[in-house]
């Protein structure tokens, strides 16, 4: 799941505007509705279907 994190975060940096950051990708075993990051607010959400799993990938802006 970590090499998948990376190859998404990847591709969406290729999609940002210049400048701009991206921390570290992270994985968390918890539902969007309490996802929660400290100062910062959801921009963005996509949910897939991975192997029968929902994989929700969440982009933060601070």
């Amino acid at each position: 799941m970590h090499e998948l994190t990376n190859v998404i975060a990847n591709n969406i940096k290729t999609l940002l505007p210049g400048p701009c950051h991206l921390s570290l990708p992270q994985v968390m075993q918890t539902t969007s509705e309490r996802l929660e990051v400290a100062h910062a607010e959801r921009v963005s959400e996509l949910v897939f279907d991975c192997q029968n799993q929902p994989l929700h990938v969440s982009l933060w802006k601070r």
